[in-house]
C-alpha cells in the first residue's frame, strides 16, 4: 500500500493509502514510462511461470548444497605438524583445492511448456463415536 496523503488534525494524523498494486501495475499505470518499455514488460510477464521458476530456484539451491556439502570436508593437516601442534621445521602447506565453477545450463532455468499433473487431494474426516 502506497501512502497517498498524511493529513494533520492537532495531535493526530490521518493517512490516506492507495489501493494495493504489485510493482509492475504500478509501471503500467505511470506515465513517465515509455510505451516501447511498456510492451517489452508485458511480453516478459506473459512468459513467466512463477510455480516452474520456483521448482527450478529449488533444483539450483539443492544442487548448490549439494557441491558445498562435498566440497566442505575439513583436511586432516593444514601441513606436518609434531605431536604438540606446532608446525615441523622445513615443511610447507598444501595449496588450497577449489571446486569448480557451478555451471547451469539453459535447460535447467527454462519453463516448461506444460505444467505436471496434480495429485487429488482427499479430505480427512475423523468420526468420533
Amino acid at each position: 500500500m502506497k501512502l497517498v496523503e498524511k493529513i494533520r488534525d492537532g495531535s493526530r494524523v490521518h493517512k490516506r493509502y492507495d489501493r494495493p498494486q504489485t510493482p509492475y501495475q504500478r509501471v503500467m499505470a505511470s506515465d513517465d514510462v515509455g510505451e516501447d518499455r511498456k510492451a517489452t514488460l508485458q511480453a516478459t510477464l506473459a512468459t513467466l511461470n512463477p510455480a516452474a521458476l520456483h521448482r527450478a530456484i529449488q533444483r539450483l539451491q539443492a544442487r548448490l548444497a549439494r557441491l558445498a556439502h562435498a566440497t566442505s570436508t575439513p583436511p586432516e593437516h593444514v601441513g606436518a605438524m609434531d605431536g604438540a601442534g606446532l608446525r615441523k621445521a622445513g615443511t610447507r602447506t598444501p595449496a588450497p583445492t577449489f571446486p569448480q565453477p557451478l555451471e547451469i545450463s539453459r535447460s535447467e532455468i527454462s519453463t516448461p511448456t506444460t505444467a505436471p499433473p496434480r495429485r487429488a487431494t482427499v479430505p480427512f474426516h475423523v468420526d468420533s463415536q
